[in-house]
């Protein structure tokens, strides 16, 4: 009885989030062999609509512009390149971990502990795309001065 309470839930809540006919094309193509989903056409949206599109329901949500700048280009980046697990198809996970109080968009990205080769970055409970870009632009300077420490023929 519990998984049919459960089944009804998710149904229930994808009729709120997606729509009666997306919720009844994805029950329809687990149930049919033929695939209804492959009836939906397929939707190009072009980048610039699309990166306009993401910044408006992240500083709608909240977000910085500065952190704004940093996570569309990552999200887009992983759609453009085929890794869909990781880009806008993620905002719909985001708004109900921000729903739920899970995460925030208003994180203070901190460095924890520094030294000389390694740096714990605390993300402030945000997205990991800021704490991420700040994490790769620290490892690359701390790399550029552990090499510019180096006697010149030890960087050819």
């Amino acid at each position: 009885m519990s998984r049919l309470r459960s089944a009804a839930r998710q149904v229930v809540a994808s009729v709120r989030d997606a729509g009666l006919f997306w919720t009844a094309s994805l029950m329809l193509d687990r149930l049919v062999p033929w695939g209804v989903l492959g009836l939906w056409p397929d939707r190009v949206v072009s980048l610039d609509a699309l990166v306009a599109q993401v910044e408006a329901i992240l500083r709608g949500w909240g977000m910085s512009a500065e952190h704004v700048a940093i996570t569309v280009p990552h999200l887009t980046y992983a759609d453009l390149h085929g890794i869909d697990s990781h880009g806008c198809s993620m905002l719909l996970y985001y708004q109900q971990a921000l729903r739920a109080g899970l995460l925030t968009m208003t994180p203070v990205v901190t460095v924890v502990r520094e030294d000389e080769t390694t740096a714990l970055i605390d993300g402030g409970g945000g997205l990991g795309h800021v704490p991420s870009d700040t994490a790769m632009h620290l490892a690359i300077a701390k790399c550029r001065g552990r090499l510019s420490d180096k006697p010149a023929r030890a960087l050819d």
